[in-house]
C-alpha cells in the first residue's frame, strides 16, 4: 500500500500545472496545496489577504495593555512556594515577537512579552514561573495561564496567547565572556534578552516589500499542518527574507543592492519565488551579515543570528538541527522512508 502512495505522489507531483514548475521541483504535494498558483497577481492578493485587520489590532492592543498592567516595570513580585517566600524584582517589561515587529499573520496572533528579573539566576527560572503564575491568579482573573515553557510560560487573555519570558541583563565575566548561545546551559535563558535588538533589526531592515513577503510565507508555514516535521521560526523567515532581499539578484547595482526593495508588486513575486528557493537550500545555508566572524563552534549549516553571532537559527535548545531541508519532501524522500 504505501508503494502504491508513493507511486500516486508521483504521479500526482508530475500533474502540477505549468505554473507551478518551480513548485514541483521543491516540494511534494501534499505540501504544495498550501500555497496559491505562483503567478504574481496570486501571489501579491495572499500577501495582503495575510495582513491583520484593524480589529485584530484593536484586540491585540488591549492584550498588551492588559499583560502590562499585571507585569509592570519596577515593581516586587512576592509569594509563597512550598511554603517559603520568595520574590522576584521586575525590572522592566518589553514587548517583543511578531506583533512588535508587525509581522503578524491573521487569525494568528499572539503576543510575547519578556520580563528582565533584577540579578536574574537561571537556575531560578521555576520559582519566577510560579511568583508569576500565583500573581496573575490572585490579581488578574482576565488572565488565564496555560502552559509551562522552558523559558517562562503561555498565559491567555480573551483569544489571544501571550508568551511570558523571564531573563535578565547579561554581565558576562571579563575579559573572556561566555557567548549567549543555545547550547551554553548558562546563558540560552539571556537570549530573550535580545529581544530589542532583534525588534529594531528588522524595523531598519524590512520594507513593505520585505513585510510582505515575510508575512506571507508566514501565513503559508501556519496555515499547513507539518506533522513531526518542524517548520522554521519566524525569526529565521524574517532574517532569511531579509537576507534574499538585500542579496543582489544579477549584476552588481549600487542604486538596489544591499537596500531595501523598490515598493512595487514585480519585487513581491519575485523575493517570494526567492525565498521559496532559499528555504529548500537550508541544508547548505551559510547565511551572516558581512561584518561578522561565524564561531569555531558553528558549523554548516547556519544562519546567524544577525544580533548574536553565537546563535545559530537552525539550531534549537537542544541542539538539534532543524529537519532540513523541510520542504524538499520529493518522491524520492517518500520512497526512503518506505524502504528504510
Amino acid at each position: 500500500k504505501l508503494e502504491n502512495t508513493v507511486n500516486e505522489l508521483e504521479n500526482t507531483v508530475n500533474n502540477v500545472k505549468k505554473e507551478n514548475e518551480l513548485l514541483k521541483e521543491i516540494i511534494c504535494h501534499q505540501y504544495l496545496t498550501a500555497l496559491p498558483p505562483l503567478t504574481e497577481k496570486s501571489i501579491v492578493e495572499w500577501c495582503k489577504s495575510a495582513k491583520p485587520s484593524d480589529e485584530e489590532k484593536k484586540d491585540v492592543t488591549k492584550a498588551t495593555q492588559e499583560i502590562q498592567s499585571c507585569f509592570r516595570a519596577n515593581r516586587t513580585i512576592s509569594g509563597y512556594i512550598s511554603n517559603k517566600h520568595h520574590s522576584m524584582y521586575v525590572e522592566d517589561v518589553v514587548q517583543g515577537g511578531s506583533t512588535e515587529k508587525e509581522t503578524s499573520v491573521k487569525g494568528r496572533f499572539d503576543l510575547d512579552m519578556v520580563l528582565f528579573i533584577r540579578n536574574f539566576e537561571y537556575s531560578k527560572m521555576i520559582e519566577y514561573k510560579r511568583l508569576a503564575q500565583h500573581h496573575v491568579e490572585d490579581h488578574h482573573r482576565k488572565i488565564e495561564w496555560l502552559k509551562d515553557t522552558p523559558a517562562g510560560s503561555t498565559y491567555k487573555f480573551q483569544n489571544i496567547e501571550v508568551d511570558v519570558l523571564f531573563t535578565g541583563k547579561y554581565k558576562a565575566a571579563k575579559p573572556i565572556a561566555e557567548p549567549i548561545a543555545y547550547t551554553n546551559e548558562k546563558t540560552r535563558f539571556y537570549m530573550a534578552s535580545l529581544v530589542k535588538e532583534q525588534v529594531a533589526y528588522v524595523h531598519d531592515k524590512a520594507g513593505p516589500v520585505e513585510l510582505d513577503c515575510i508575512i506571507g510565507i508566514k501565513k503559508w508555514i501556519k496555515k499547513k499542518n507539518w506533522d513531526e516535521i518542524r517548520p522554521p521560526s519566524s525569526y529565521l523567515i524574517e532574517v532569511l527574507v531579509i537576507h534574499t532581499a538585500y542579496t543582489p539578484w544579477g549584476k552588481p547595482d549600487p542604486e538596489v543592492d544591499n537596500k531595501k526593495l523598490p515598493d512595487n508588486d514585480d519585487n513581491r513575486f519575485r523575493l517570494f519565488k526567492k525565498v521559496l528557493r532559499a528555504l529548500t537550500k537550508l541544508s547548505d545555508a551559510e547565511i551572516k551579515l558581512e561584518n561578522q566572524t561565524r564561531p569555531p563552534s558553528i558549523s554548516k549549516p547556519y544562519v546567524l543570528d544577525p544580533v548574536n553571532k553565537h546563535n545559530n537559527l537552525l539550531r534549537g535548545p537542544s541542539d538539534k538541527l532543524l529537519n532540513l531541508p523541510f520542504l524538499a519532501l520529493l518522491v524520492e524522500t517518500a520512497r526512503n522512508k518506505a524502504n528504510p
